[in-house]
């Protein structure tokens, strides 16, 4: 790649995050993810619920590695506190609107895009309730999608 200004390296990457590339100024790789909530999460909100009761439990105790991933959502909270060394806790609990689309009183959308683990602004489309979600597993190729 020739010589870039800053301004169209960022235009480049830009074009080119929704399937992925590697920057041109610091070669890590960047892409947005489209994440789906599958049965997996939706086990893991319905233990936070019924272990926790609204208080905050540890992500070991809910049965899933993807539970962090329920926040982009809305659905859970993290604890605000840090560990000493200034890595997460792995405390969550559920939220008022995890509880309601836990007893499918609410929908949240499908798919929500995340990009270097900020949450972008929740694509349009459908949205889900519990019930669709609970029959859906983890599937690897439709996380690699491009938007």
């Amino acid at each position: 790649m020739s010589t870039l200004s800053l301004e169209e390296a960022k235009d480049w990457l830009r074009d080119r995050v929704d399937d992925g590339a590697r920057c041109p100024c610091c070669q890590q790789f960047a892409k947005v993810y489209r994440r789906k909530i599958n049965s997996g999460m939706a086990r893991a909100l319905i233990q936070c619920y019924l272990i926790g009761r609204g208080q905050y439990v540890h992500a070991t105790e809910l049965g899933s590695h993807e539970t962090a991933q329920l926040q982009w959502w809305g659905l859970l909270e993290e604890q605000p506190a840090k560990r000493p060394d200034g890595g997460r806790t792995g405390w969550w609990r559920i939220t008022p609107l995890g509880e309601d689309w836990m007893r499918g009183k609410a929908r949240v959308p499908k798919y929500v895009a995340i990009y270097d683990g900020k949450l972008m602004a929740p694509p349009h489309g459908d949205w889900w309730g519990i019930r669709e979600a609970v029959g859906t597993k983890f599937d690897l190729d439709d996380l690699m999608a491009g938007l």
